[in-house]
């Protein structure tokens, strides 16, 4: 039988061959991982290092629940985060909080979380100081945000209230809303009183003046205590502004303002509840208002549960109330309308429409009474609604018939062509 085992020569051969690729390979994987080292024990976190990685970042939920966190869409607080805080920039460097969290803190307080439970890998000293510094940077910008309205934007605030209440040459309200403080408030002034913070009804309030237009904006406001004056009108600045204009432009104004040249009040019950057309005037003169005014104030507490229960020091709450304005305006200039998902879940309070006022004797000059009797003839070449009718048949006396504005002659009456030009 033949002998087919494999010769020693051949075995020798065969295993140099293996030997060598083995080489081969062994020496180009060392070359690439390198000299060898013993492998370092990984020492564990310290404390401060653990919290740091512990944050939760706040851009890492859904659009609609960053919403209902934080206020504003992600891509407005990124914005805000640059606009308040330019020259800061994200770091490692003793494990700060970067620009964008502190916002986040802050908003989400204003969003009515309290600051024991704004986040984890904080703490609520940490809170408190991303909020007060956040509020301080935003009163910053005050007069980039809240300024009077171009004659532009009084044109298109003229045309809309026009074409939905007939009002003639209407650029806005000037207002008062009131803030109630759940309790006496803290850190008042040396000096003051704390009941200078009540109202009329004996609660602890802040009063706010808002001169505020159809779009929602605030164009001028005054934050004072709630047993205060408001400022009078002819020191005002929204006065002075629209003076040096010089332009035929009026306000609405509430029943508890004197009525003048500029600030058109309704009229007073005596008046109203004797005169259909007057009190159609004040109807609308009422909805006019809450579209602005009223609903102004209800955006704002939407977007900020926080001011409906305030329970800072004095000067902090102020300062809120003032960041809440300016945000309010950011919101509507920057294009963040809060979603109505949102709106649907809690909706805004229903205006009360007010047709009789209570309104006390006070003195009219004889060109302001004019100038109002003359917008109330041109409100009556709109026609009533169905709503309208309503509301009237429910609060006009009896003995007073109602019939529609447009059936009525008016051929004695001087009417003013809208629109006027403003510019």
């Amino acid at each position: 039988m033949a002998d087919f085992s494999l010769g020693d020569a051949y075995l020798e051969l065969v295993d140099d061959h293996i030997d060598e690729e083995c080489v081969t390979y062994y020496d180009e994987d060392v070359a690439e991982l390198g000299p060898w080292e013993p492998k370092k024990e990984e020492k564990p976190l310290s404390r401060i290092k653990q919290k740091y990685f512990s944050r939760e970042d706040p851009f890492q939920v859904d659009d609609y629940e960053f919403y209902k966190m934080y206020r504003f869409s992600k891509k407005t607080v990124k914005k805000l985060a640059e606009t308040l805080f330019p020259e800061k920039r994200k770091t490692m460097r003793g494990l700060p909080f970067d620009p964008e969290q502190v916002c986040c803190t802050a908003l989400k307080h204003m969003g009515g979380v309290s600051f024991k439970d704004i986040y984890v890998g904080g703490n609520k000293a940490t809170a408190l100081r991303h909020f007060y510094i956040f509020i301080t940077e935003v009163n910053k910008q005050k007069n980039s945000f809240i300024e009077m309205p171009a004659v532009e934007t009084m044109s298109h605030t003229i045309k809309a209230l026009w074409e939905r209440y007939h009002l003639w040459n209407i650029v806005g309200t000037v207002g008062t809303s009131v803030i109630s403080l759940p309790k006496k408030p803290r850190g008042i002034p040396e000096g003051d009183n704390a009941k200078n913070y009540k109202d009329k009804n004996g609660q602890y309030a802040l009063n706010i003046d808002l001169t505020c237009g159809a779009d929602n904006m605030i164009y001028d406001s005054r934050i004072y205590a709630g047993a205060e004056s408001s400022v009078p009108w002819e020191r005002s600045a929204t006065k002075r502004y629209l003076d040096a204009l010089n332009l035929r432009v009026f306000l609405l104004g509430e029943p508890s303002q004197v009525l003048s040249d500029m600030v058109i009040t309704p009229f007073a019950r005596w008046e109203s509840s004797q005169d259909k057309n007057k009190a159609l005037f004040n109807l609308r003169h009422s909805m006019a208002r809450s579209d602005m005014t009223h609903r102004t104030m209800e955006l704002m507490k939407k977007r900020f549960p926080r001011l409906v229960n305030p329970n800072h020091k004095i000067k902090i709450i102020k300062q809120m109330l003032q960041a809440a304005m300016i945000l309010h305006n950011v919101s509507i200039m920057w294009n963040d309308p809060m979603p109505q998902e949102l709106l649907a879940a809690d909706p805004l309070a229903e205006p009360v429409h007010n047709v009789h006022e209570e309104i006390g004797q006070k003195y009219f000059t004889e060109s302001s009474v004019q100038i109002r009797n003359e917008l109330m003839t041109t409100c009556l070449q709109g026609p009533m609604t169905h709503n309208e009718k309503q509301v009237l048949n429910l609060t006009m006396p009896v003995n007073i018939s109602l019939s529609d504005p447009q059936n009525q002659d008016y051929s004695h009456s001087v009417f003013f062509t809208y629109p006027h030009n403003i510019s």
